[in-house]
């Protein structure tokens, strides 16, 4: 009778160990059909049981925790929003010429309105001046000298949007005060 308990205790254990192992989640039913949904595309003439469901559901979220980590980055926020391609191509082409500035990573303010010209052309100042305020949240100010450590900024901006065609800046050195 004593092995008998004995066996009973142990598989109660195996069984608690699985459940602190799986984690239950809520999801919303439109989540739900999706999933539902590209089960039966992926396996439109068999019946899964209930592991291979779950394998499945795994591999999706997984997908989809991947793709959340690609977003993520793309650290930086435009309008207290993630930038468009289109934002981000600009702010890539200000990132590169801020970064083969001679006095990178410290530029001196002006240097930050300037590269925003250059890029921006003839776009409206409000626009101009969006800009200006993403690159500068990004920015350590040194009061020392003036100068923005505009180091963070550089980093943040994804690597696929840093144009390397050109490998010094068009401005001209500062002058010495």
């Amino acid at each position: 009778m004593r092995d008998n308990d004995d066996d009973v205790a142990v598989k109660q254990n195996q069984h608690m160990l699985q459940l602190k192992t799986k984690t239950s989640i809520d999801v919303s039913h439109h989540i739900y059909q999706k999933i539902h949904s590209y089960l039966f595309k992926k396996y439109p003439n068999t019946n899964l049981d209930f592991k291979d469901k779950l394998k499945e559901t795994d591999y999706i979220f997984s997908l989809g925790v991947e793709r959340a980590e690609k977003e993520l980055e793309c650290s930086i926020l435009f309008e207290e929003k993630k930038p468009r391609r289109d934002v981000l191509d600009n702010l890539g082409k200000m990132a590169h010429e801020f970064s083969i500035h001679n006095q990178y990573p410290y530029i001196q303010p002006m240097i930050v309105t300037k590269t925003i010209n250059k890029v921006m052309g003839s776009r409206d100042y409000r626009t101009k001046e969006k800009y200006k305020k993403c690159i500068t949240q990004y920015t350590k100010y040194s009061g020392e000298l003036g100068h923005l450590d505009i180091s963070l900024f550089v980093e943040r901006i994804p690597k696929q949007y840093l144009p390397t065609t050109s490998s010094t800046s068009s401005f001209p050195p500062p002058s010495p005060h």
